[in-house]
């Protein structure tokens, strides 16, 4: 059975803030421990504040591919997880070490969904672009003061 347009928009956000954050933890399980050590200088986290983009490929903005954009201040992260040309998914958080540790909010879901990404297993992208800062100002206005 098929939802009706309104149910399909709410269940297409309910599935992305489920699945998607479980791809991005899983992506470093599929790759072998030699290879991720021969690729760990494009790998490296974010030591200092400011604006980063990570994803499953080290290009941006390829389609089906799953990326974090986010902005540090400290060790607190504002930021969203997105796939190209698709809905994204505002969150707001800690970094610790290499690893994000985040409540993602989703429209017309009633509860944060709470979110471990390891950045380790992402290549860092070096592009930014001006969607990747239209969504990072849409998530700072939606961002919980903390």
């Amino acid at each position: 059975m098929i939802p009706p347009a309104s149910n399909r928009q709410l269940w297409f956000r309910v599935a992305l803030a489920a699945l998607f954050p479980i791809s991005l933890i899983t992506v470093g399980l599929r790759e072998p421990a030699a290879q991720a050590q021969e690729q760990s200088g494009d790998r490296s986290t974010t030591a200092s504040d400011g604006v980063y983009l990570y994803g499953t490929s080290p290009q941006p903005n390829q389609l089906a591919r799953d990326y974090v954009l986010f902005e540090r201040h400290n060790d607190e992260v504002i930021g969203a997880f997105y796939v190209p040309q698709s809905e994204f998914t505002c969150f707001s958080g800690d970094i610790e070490g290499s690893q994000l540790a985040v409540e993602a909010v989703v429209p017309e879901v009633s509860e944060p969904r709470e979110v471990k990404a390891e950045l380790n297993n992402l290549h860092k992208v070096r592009t930014i672009s001006a969607n990747d800062h239209r969504m990072l100002d849409m998530c700072r206005e939606a961002a919980p003061v903390r």
